[in-house]
């Protein structure tokens, strides 16, 4: 499409009404970003802990709003599940978890938290054909990089200078758990900031979690790493803006 003449008086209105559209935009996504976090806001948080026993599982699955997780699990303080510690020492089993929340009506195939469960299931259906073989580079790994066989002291020690990547490590050691995009972006600053072998990675992190599952952590290690995908997961500054802003920094791989 060809530009107005911005020395014409056309060309100036042009201008004029580009700006004020622009100006009009930010606006609107300020408000809609202030609206989002009041409603962040308003969930009140699960309990920091995981009380092991089954009735907390079973309160958590009840109290679980599958429409606000479809709309904002994303976000690092959105309401997501806190169920898969208790999943993954026995409490409760996947299947119990999905009869549980499509019994209560609103949730089927295509349902968010109905589909990471069927992701849980994918990644031990992927161990049991491949055993002991998830545990090594299922595809070629990036070509040209010299990965690294050990976890870097400051990331060991959360003192990287990253904002996210302190916190999440932090996090990890006080409570055993993180929020999805948390592991995503600690795993692809890991590997392919820091140039770390996956499997170092996936270890480090697997020793550490309350709900490690094998398959699943480990696999979606490989997945960052493109050695269980067709690309490398890569994150930048506007993507920790966006679903983690108390976490976020300009440098934030950017």
């Amino acid at each position: 499409m060809r530009m107005p003449d911005t020395d014409s008086l056309r060309g100036k209105r042009y201008l004029r009404l580009h700006q004020r559209g622009r100006k009009s935009a930010a606006n609107a996504e300020a408000r809609v970003l202030h609206d989002l976090e009041v409603e962040l806001d308003g969930f009140v948080p699960l309990d920091a802990g995981f009380p092991p026993s089954r009735d907390e599982a079973l309160r958590r699955i009840a109290g679980l709003d599958t429409r606000s997780y479809r709309r904002l699990r994303d976000y690092v303080r959105g309401p997501v599940a806190r169920v898969s510690p208790y999943i993954t020492h026995g409490f409760v089993s996947v299947p119990e978890v999905f009869g549980a929340v499509v019994a209560r009506g609103g949730s089927g195939p295509t349902d968010r938290f109905v589909q990471e469960l069927a992701w849980r299931e994918f990644f031990r259906h992927v161990w049991r054909h491949l055993g002991d073989g998830i545990l090594s580079d299922i595809r070629d790994p990036l070509p040209g990089v010299d990965y690294g066989n050990s976890v870097p002291s400051d990331i060991l020690t959360a003192t990287t200078g990253v904002p996210v990547i302190d916190a999440s490590v932090r996090e990890l050691y006080d409570t055993g758990y993180l929020h999805n995009h948390q592991r995503m972006w600690l795993a692809s600053y890991i590997v392919h900031l820091r140039k770390v072998h996956w499997r170092v990675g996936a270890d480090w992190m697997y020793s550490h979690l309350l709900d490690g599952d094998l398959p699943s952590n480990h696999l979606s290690w490989q997945w960052i790493a493109s050695t269980f995908s067709r690309r490398p997961y890569l994150f930048n500054a506007e993507n920790v803006q966006r679903f983690a802003t108390h976490l976020s920094s300009r440098g934030t791989c950017d």
